[in-house]
């Protein structure tokens, strides 16, 4: 079945490039005839693939989970139960079943101690799912919803807001502490309006309803304010300004102090919250360009990000602090491309709640690493020679807790035989033994599997074109 299947579509996608090509109109308009008037014959047999394969999916995310009997202590991986926040994350995790073997309730932990996840569960099935930050603040809650996954319900940020409820329905963007997407109609009418970082009025969207008509007037009354500012929200080029300028909130708080030098940024700029005498940011400009440190804050009065701009090492640091205070990643950027944009970025670190690093990245070569919270090795990226290719190639390598390699990944490398490009796929099991491997011929397109049990032994394997 699966060959013929391949036959039809084959033929109808060489039909449908030949009609996407041709230039003679009567032609083409043949060709989507053709299509159209088999498309009873042929269009069944690929939706009974596609409901095949839906129902197939369907039946493993019902299917009851079961261990032990009795309570199962173990560490490893929840990529079978996880989705999310905490996914592929190494956990310790107990598992309590029932007599029969059904799950009844799991909880994992963090290698800091904080609680990851927990579930209870009817016969195997969870009826409640909760899934916390990396310093145990809670993050998402599930109902049950006769699968695995269970349906979600409730969302929490970092320093425990409600940001999406589906039962009440409304979603909640903030950017920190200031709600920058706020519903203002019925919570069906998709009705929004939009604020920037400072607080300060962006725009509205009514894409399905009105919006609730003194939430829109305080909302265009306050934008007002804002009509001379966006002339010079970019701050990139030249403006008409020289000296001195100031905006106002609607309460008369100040909300810009720029200076400005032959229509450019010069010197000391600082902006201020919405309608509050609150600092937001500070930063020091010299004829149009940025120079030294600026610092941003969040409502509360916490540093948000500090940037430093070093034209001496030809670099630009961006660090980024939660709400909480935390350092939870640092950028840098080629100070000659001079923008904070991530095509411009060149290396990028993240952290754990812990301080430890989370993760390096480097985006113009290859060097990437990636940590467990305790600091032990996850993933890297290095250059070596794999079994097979003609060189040094740039690989993958990701690994398990021990320091044994779980994965590899290698794209494009020449294989030593033919020379012909290969995306190289191997995963292997704890004991170090190959489980999978997975050969792309590129140019031939061509893919190779090849499925491997414990002790090395082939078990299968499969040739597609």
């Amino acid at each position: 079945m699966k060959k013929y299947l391949k036959i039809i579509l084959t033929i109808f996608i060489i039909i449908g490039n030949i009609g996407c090509s041709v230039t003679d109109e009567t032609t083409g308009y043949f060709l989507e005839s053709v299509a159209i008037v088999t498309g009873p014959i042929w269009y069944p047999f690929v939706q009974m693939k596609e409901n095949m394969r839906t129902a197939a999916y369907e039946r493993k995310i019902k299917k009851p989970l079961k261990g032990t009997p009795g309570k199962t202590k173990t560490t490893g991986y929840l990529e079978g139960y996880l989705w999310g926040y905490i996914e592929g994350e190494y956990v310790n995790i107990e598992i309590t079943c029932d007599e029969k073997g059904f799950f009844q309730e799991l909880k994992a932990y963090y290698l800091n101690g904080k609680i990851a996840y927990e579930a209870k569960y009817e016969k195997g099935i969870p009826t409640l799912i909760k899934k916390y930050y990396d310093d145990g603040k809670i993050y998402r809650v599930y109902k049950g919803d006769g699968t695995q996954l269970g349906n979600m319900i409730l969302e929490y940020d970092e320093i425990g807001r409600v940001v999406l409820d589906d039962i009440k329905n409304f979603n909640i963007v903030y950017d920190g502490d200031i709600r920058k997407m706020k519903d203002l109609g019925e919570p069906n009418d998709n009705c929004s309006a939009e604020y920037y970082s400072t607080g300060a009025p962006k725009k509205t969207s009514s894409a399905m309803g009105p919006i609730a008509k003194e939430e829109r007037k305080k909302f265009y009354k306050e934008k007002e304010f804002l009509k001379d500012w966006e002339e010079i929200r970019g701050r990139d080029n030249k403006t008409k300004h020289n000296g001195k300028y100031k905006i106002y909130s609607p309460n008369k708080k100040l909300y810009a102090d720029f200076n400005f030098k032959n229509g450019y940024l010069d010197g000391i700029q600082k902006q201020y919250y919405w309608n509050s005498d609150k600092l937001y940011s500070v930063e020091n400009w010299q004829n149009g360009k940025e120079i030294g440190t600026h610092k941003y804050y969040y409502l509360s009065g916490k540093i948000k990000s500090i940037v430093e701009y070093n034209p001496q090492k030809n670099i630009i640091i961006e660090k980024y602090y939660n709400l909480l205070g935390r350092l939870e990643r640092i950028d840098e950027y080629n100070y000659k491309r001079g923008n904070l944009n991530l095509g411009d970025r060149v290396k990028s670190t993240e952290y754990f709640s812990n301080g430890q690093i989370k993760s390096i990245e480097f985006e113009r070569s290859y060097g990437d690493k990636g940590y467990y919270m305790d600091g032990k090795l996850k993933y890297e990226e290095v250059k070596e020679k794999i079994e097979g290719s003609k060189e040094k190639e740039v690989i993958k390598k990701w690994y398990y807790y021990d320091g044994t390699v779980k994965e590899l990944e290698a794209k494009l490398i020449a294989e030593k035989e033919t020379l012909k490009r290969i995306n190289l796929l191997r995963k292997y099991y704890p004991n170090g033994n190959l489980s999978y491997e997975e050969r792309e011929y590129v140019d031939d397109n061509i893919q190779i599997e090849r499925y491997y049990d414990e002790t090395g032994k082939l078990l299968k394997e499969k040739k597609e074109k």
